[in-house]
Parts: structure tokens; C-alpha cells; sequence
């Protein structure tokens, strides 16, 4: 996995970024790319030279003026050998030319080198990188169509003077684009980077900041700085230099058309041949691969499956102290399903234990790391990383499952009895989204300087005017329709930061091309049906397909497959009302928070209080309040975000 970062300006236009800020900005991104950190100056006639970062220097004194620098950090997982170190060039048989920054990785590059081979493409290494841009050469941007992966990139077409920006279908690597007021555009894998020039406002954008503490997260592309915005997923961008216009093109969005011709038991037999495909064309790699595993049905069924080919799977867990917790909470610590597993499929299981001290430790380094935190308490996964790293570079996760198959019941139950179109139920389904404050909470907190720049004092009509733009046949796809392109988007920033952070990279099996493509024509019943003793069951086509005989036994316990869902989150309801209620207050309620402007301290004291009085469960509210004062003093308050070292957590 890696890091890009990438300005240009349009041509006969001077950069108005110095090259001591856009070194910056690379170097800002070397814990996605510890291997290589590259960049290059492209000049109006095409020269594109390449150097190692650490040698920007010998950039002065080159004759032209740069229109555009590309900018590189590697992770090396295919081909280690330098010869595919990036930005790199690509020549194709015609003789154009073409420099690729590219995160990410296309699982079945081999099969589209072999065809391309077939009409006359040479290769020079035995990464994956090399197939984008001959691809594009043989295809234009429909090429981007045939990439079965996950994948951030910006290609440079030297020959036409045109810049091509393109992210996968879902989401799974993350792309930034900033637009400058001196007309150049600027992208990186993570916000921090483009922080890092001058040029690019930290103005707040309110509107995100309100949804935000809505939904956990903002919708459409926006992020909590105004002039940032998300490169929207399955999207291509075309940028002429010359002319400084651009095409945007939606190549991808889920379409719910359900395919009669499948039987329910056709659709679970393909889901299996399906599944168990697509964690074995993930397994490739020349670094050491392992797979999270917590006791639960999605990464127990990727573990499963990834043990019968890789011999002593690292498995890797996180639990939680729950000594003197009660309630719910207690159920939260899963490491002794996770154990059992271990031991039925003969991995070398890792595991570690969180307690309420870990977060005050590590907390100023997550937000970092996330710089768009969104979607959930997330802690947890910056310090399992940490001990995959220990371990293995690729860990296999289970994210995706629930977002295909209905996985959370008690939102999306309410859709198995009403229509697609009907206008009460989509009100309805706007309150099972209002994560943390419904909107009168949210005017009573927020200072009236950030409530007269809403566009709404309603975040409702905003969601309805999203969730209206999903096109489905039925209430249930449709609000799984509005989970893959929003809710989701927000757990793979997280899963991406967080692993990441550790120079990890974490790949996602259920987002696999043809395994999604079969789940959105599967029937609902496949997905959310009643039990027979009016029980609502989540995932059941899923649930099925891991029953399928495997010789002589299940895919995974009956204990697994029948249990209830289970999130990965640690008990920190209660923590917040314990121990770290005196680490809480002092940020939340110091006089730097504050003297923002931006929450009514009276309010604000209220929402705590009727946590730690348990009048209400606000333990995701108080996650973002802090993240939120922590990721202004590390990203609004310092001239520049400044550069951090891992930590070296784990056990």
C-alpha cells in the first residue's frame, strides 16, 4: 500500500506552491510507504525526471518551469525490487508515455497482463502497477472498469499534457483533491498532506461539522475543511493542462436488479464459490499475509478460508479488559470465541487486551493518523494494527459483510414491510441514521455563528435529498444502497488510516467485484428474513452459504454462523462515566475548547452530565467532541501538521 500526493497547474501557469511544501506534503505521507519515497517534476514539454525525495534539491536549477509535481510513498507487497518503485514511467508499444502514482492493488492485474501481452504490451516487472497504464493506453478511462481491486491513482498522460484521478467502486482507498484559489489542483491519500501547502484554506466547512454530529459522518464528499473534498468513489476525472478542462464521470454505482434466474439455493452455492474466490485471488503478495480474526461470522469465514491455503495463518485479536463492567458491555470482549476458532483451524493466533488507560496514551497519535475521523469509536483499530504489524504486512478484514447482507437487523428491519417509495418510511429510516444528536440536540450545542451557516437547520432534508438519489426496487436495497455509498465510505477511511498508520495494509474480501455484483441481485430474503419464531436474522444467505458442506463439516461452527451480530468496540460507555471522566473534561471543557465558538459550554456540560448520570449513552457523541478538539489543535491551530513516528505498540 502506499501514499500519492500530486499539484499541477494549468500550462504557461506558475505553481504557487513552494517545493519545500510539496516535499512536505510526500514526506507527510511515509508511514502509508516506508519503502521508497519518490517524486517527480513535469515540465510543459514532458520531461517527467524522478528522484528520491531526500534529494529534492537537485531539482533547482533545472531549465522549465514545473506545471506539476507527482509524488510517491511505497509499501512494498508486489515485485520488492526497485524497478517498481513509483512514480513510474510507462512506455507503450505506440510510443506514448505515461507516469502513474498509484495506492492500492488490482487483483487480477495477471489476468488483463496476459491479454495484454496478446495484443503487443511489454511489461518490465511483476507488479500490478505497470497493467493501469497499458490498460488505459489499449482503452481510455473504460479501462478503469476492468480493475478488480482496490485503488487510488493519478495517471499522467506525458504525450497529451492531461492528468487522468480515478478511485475504486466503493471507496477502499481514499483520494483528496483541493481546489486552489490560484486555479491548480492538488490530491493526496490523506488530508495532512495537502495541509501541508499554504495555499490550501483551513476554513471549517459547518455544514460537514453538523452532519457530522448527526451521522458520525458527512455526507456526499465533503470532509470537515471546506476547500477538501472526498475524490468521489467510482469516479474517473480527465484534466486537460492546456485548457484547464475537466470531465467527471460516474463509471460505477450499486444497481439493485435482481436476477430471477437464480434460485435461492444458485445464489448460495455461487456465494460460496464466490467468497472462497475472492479470498484466495487476495492472498497474493510477497510479504507475509494474515487475517483479523474476532470470533464473529465475516472474518471467521475469511479465516476459514484463507487457512486452507496459507499453512499457520497469523490470526490477530483485540479484547478488552471488562473487570467491573456491566450490562452489555460485557459481551464486548470476544477473545475466547476468537481462541476456539484459532484452534479448529490450526492458525498462530496473536492477541492483546485493551484497557481504560490505553486510550489517553495513544490518543493525539490516532486522531492524527485519522485526520478524517468519522463512523465510531476507532482506537481499538489503530493498536490491533499495531500488532499485525509485529506480524504479517497484509491482514485480511471482514469489513464490507455487514453493508452487503443486512448485517445490522435493528436498522433495517422496518424494510422488509413498506416500498421503495414511500415517503414516511424514508423519515423513518433518517432517525435509525442519527447517530449521536437529533436536531434540536444539535442546535442547542452549536454556537449561532455555525448554525446561520447551514444550509439547513435540519440535517433531515438533506439525508432525504441523498437517500433519494438511490435507485432501488426495494425499501431493504435502498437503504443498503445508501450504506455502501455513505455509511461505508466511512468505515473504509477508517479502516484504511488505521491500518496504515502501522504501514499495514488492510485488504477487504466481501468488496470484491463479482461477489458484490452477485450480492446486490440476490432477493432480500437472502439478506434480512423473519425466523419462525418472529426473530428478524440478518445475513441469511450468507449464513447458509457457510453451512455448505466442506467434506465431512460446516465452513464454521453452527455456534458461529447462528450467533447474533457483534461490534468491535470497547466498553468505553462505562469507561467515560469512570476513569477517564477527569482525561475527558480536561479537553473537552479546558478553556482552549472553549473559546471556539463553536459549542454552548452550558450544553455541552448537559450532554456529559446525562452520560455520566446514564440518563443517555453518549459514548460516540463524546468520541467525536474529542476528536474533534484534537484534530483542530493538531491540524487548524499549527502553522503545518507535523510529522509523527509509529508508535510501537502491541503486545
Amino acid at each position: 500500500m502506499c501514499g500519492v500526493f500530486g499539484i499541477f497547474a494549468k500550462a504557461g501557469q506558475p505553481l504557487s506552491a513552494p517545493i519545500t511544501e510539496i516535499v512536505q506534503a510526500v514526506d507527510l505521507l511515509y508511514h502509508r510507504g516506508p519503502d521508497a519515497q519518490r517524486l517527480s517534476r513535469i515540465d510543459a514539454s514532458g520531461i517527467a525526471p524522478t528522484i528520491p525525495l531526500c534529494a529534492w534539491e537537485s531539482f533547482f536549477g533545472q531549465t522549465g518551469t514545473p506545471i506539476g509535481y507527482l509524488g510517491h510513498t511505497r509499501l512494498k507487497i508486489i515485485d520488492q525490487s526497485d524497478s517498481a518503485n513509483q512514480p513510474f514511467e510507462y512506455t507503450a508499444p505506440n510510443g506514448r508515455r505515461y507516469l502513474i502514482a498509484y495506492n492500492g492493488e488490482i487483483y487480477n492485474y495477471r489476468e488483463l497482463v496476459f491479454r495484454l501481452k496478446q495484443r503487443g504490451y511489454e511489461f518490465r516487472t511483476n507488479c500490478d502497477t505497470e497493467v493501469i497504464p497499458a490498460l488505459y493506453d489499449l482503452m481510455g478511462p473504460d479501462a478503469i472498469k476492468e480493475f478488480n481491486g482496490m485503488f487510488a491513482f493519478a495517471l499522467w498522460d506525458v504525450t497529451e499534457n492531461k492528468l487522468l484521478l480515478a478511485r475504486d467502486r466503493y471507496g477502499i482507498k481514499p483520494l483528496y483533491l483541493s481546489e486552489l484559489a490560484s486555479g491548480e489542483i492538488a490530491f493526496a491519500s490523506e488530508t495532512k498532506s495537502l495541509l501541508a501547502l499554504s495555499s490550501v484554506w483551513r476554513e471549517l466547512d459547518n455544514q460537514a461539522l453538523y452532519e457530522h454530529f448527526t451521522f458520525q459522518y458527512a455526507l456526499e464528499n465533503k470532509t470537515l475543511l471546506k476547500h477538501v473534498q472526498h475524490f468521489p468513489a467510482g469516479h474517473w476525472m480527465l484534466w486537460d493542462a492546456q485548457s484547464g478542462d475537466r470531465k467527471t464521470v460516474s463509471y460505477w454505482h450499486p444497481d439493485f436488479s435482481i436476477n430471477s434466474k437464480l434460485s435461492e439455493q444458485d445464489f448460495i452455492t455461487e456465494l460460496n464459490a464466490l467468497l472462497k474466490a475472492s479470498v484466495s485471488r487476495q492472498l497474493l503478495g510477497d510479504v507475509p499475509i494474515g487475517s483479523f480474526l474476532s470470533g464473529g461470522l465475516d472474518t471467521g469465514a475469511i479465516t476459514a478460508l484463507a487457512s486452507k491455503e496459507i499453512p499457520n495463518l497469523y490470526t490477530l485479536t483485540c479484547g478488552f479488559d471488562i473487570e467491573g463492567i456491566s450490562g452489555m458491555e460485557r459481551y464486548f470482549d470476544e477473545r475466547q470465541a476468537a481462541r476456539e476458532l484459532s484452534e479448529l483451524f490450526k492458525t498462530s493466533h496473536h492477541e492483546l487486551s485493551i484497557t481504560s488507560d490505553t486510550l489517553p496514551a495513544i490518543f493525539q497519535n490516532v486522531v492524527w493518523h485519522l485526520d478524517d475521523f468519522q463512523a465510531g469509536i476507532s482506537y481499538q483499530n489503530f493498536v490491533i494494527s499495531a500488532l499485525v504489524k509485529k506480524h504479517v504486512t497484509v491482514v485480511l478484514s471482514g469489513v464490507g459483510g455487514d453493508e452487503l447482507f443486512a448485517g445490522y437487523p435493528w436498522r433495517y428491519q422496518d424494510a422488509l414491510t413498506t416500498s421503495a417509495d414511500d415517503s414516511t418510511f424514508a423519515k423513518q429510516h433518517y432517525q435509525q441514521c442519527v447517530r449521536l444528536l437529533n436536531d434540536p440536540q444539535k442546535q442547542a450545542l452549536f454556537q449561532p455563528d455555525i448554525l446561520k451557516h447551514l444550509l439547513s437547520p435540519s440535517t433531515e432534508s438533506v439525508f432525504l435529498s441523498q437517500f433519494e438519489k438511490t435507485e432501488a426496487e426495494t425499501a431493504l436495497q435502498k437503504v443498503l444502497g445508501f450504506d455502501m455509498q455513505h455509511f461505508l465510505k466511512a468505515l473504509l477511511t477508517v479502516e484504511d488510516r488505521l491500518s496504515m498508520a502501522h504501514s499495514v495494509e488492510s485488504r477487504v474480501p466481501f468488496l470484491d467485484n463479482a461477489l458484490v455484483d452477485l450480492c446486490l441481485q440476490m432477493p432480500d430474503s437472502l439478506k434480512l428474513r423473519l425466523s419462525h419464531n418472529n426473530e428478524t436474522v440478518s445475513k441469511w444467505g450468507l449464513r447458509q452459504a457457510l453451512k455448505k458442506k466442506q467434506g465431512l463439516k460446516h465452513l464454521l461452527p453452527d455456534s458461529v454462523i447462528n450467533a447474533r451480530k457483534q461490534g468491535f468496540t470497547p466498553p468505553d460507555a462505562s469507561w467515560y462515566r469512570g476513569k477517564l471522566r477527569p482525561w475527558i473534561e480536561s479537553i473537552l471543557l479546558s478553556e482552549e475548547a472553549l473559546s471556539r465558538n463553536v459549542f454552548q459550554a452550558d450544553a455541552l456540560k448537559k450532554l456529559l452530565t446525562d452520560h455520566y448520570e446514564e440518563k443517555a449513552n453518549h459514548r460516540f457523541l463524546i468520541w467525536s467532541l474529542l476528536c474533534f478538539e484534537s484534530w483542530q489543535r493538531q491540524f487548524i491551530d499549527t502553522p503545518s501538521p507535523q510529522k509523527k513516528d509509529i508508535l510501537p505498540l502491541g503486545d
